[in-house]
């Protein structure tokens, strides 16, 4: 291993990031997936997880959920490993939110709530609005409109105390919605 290492993976990261704001996701994916071929000691997890979870949001983005699910997977189990709950927390967000996209609402709750409660652990605000805020989208669409109004309703107060206006307004828009 050469000392140039942290240098040529944070290159590839750049180019990576060059080739999203391109809108070049094959060519994000091939410089994430070499950066991440770099990373290979124990010390380099959190650097491991981090270009897992670009990698998800990529393939996911390409219309390949399944490769989304299995990095963002690996990503939180890096995650977990590390004790970063926050980190870990919106890696089963992210497993949400691709469930979430393919209709699978009782998954997509399941995997809200673990979120939900890590970032709770956290001690995460925003993190902790923005899953009650999903929990309640996943319940509208999975029928249960008592869940989704108390979701909502719990992501609106903790909004609010935060002065998060933009998605206070998406929270209550969902609620109008509901009836």
């Amino acid at each position: 291993m050469t000392n140039d290492l942290p240098q040529r993976v944070s290159e590839l990261n750049e180019k990576a990031r060059q080739c999203l704001e391109n809108n070049d996701l094959p060519g994000a994916l091939l410089f994430f997936t070499e950066a991440l071929e770099h990373l290979t000691r124990p010390d380099q997890a959190a650097a491991r997880a981090g270009i897992l979870n670009n990698i998800g949001h990529a393939v996911n983005s390409l219309g390949r959920p399944e490769e989304a699910l299995a990095a963002f997977g690996q990503a939180a189990d890096l995650y977990a490993a590390a004790s970063d709950v926050a980190a870990y927390g919106w890696q089963l967000a992210n497993i949400g939110s691709v469930l979430r996209d393919r209709k699978e609402h009782a998954g997509a709750i399941k995997m809200y709530e673990q979120a939900l409660a890590a970032l709770t652990r956290a001690k995460n605000e925003t993190g902790r609005a923005d899953q009650l805020s999903n929990l309640g989208y996943s319940h509208t669409r999975a029928g249960n409109r008592d869940q989704a109004r108390d979701c909502f309703l719990q992501a609106l107060n903790i909004y609010e105390r935060l002065d998060e206006e933009r998605k206070a307004a998406l929270v209550r828009r969902n609620l109008s919605a509901l009836g």
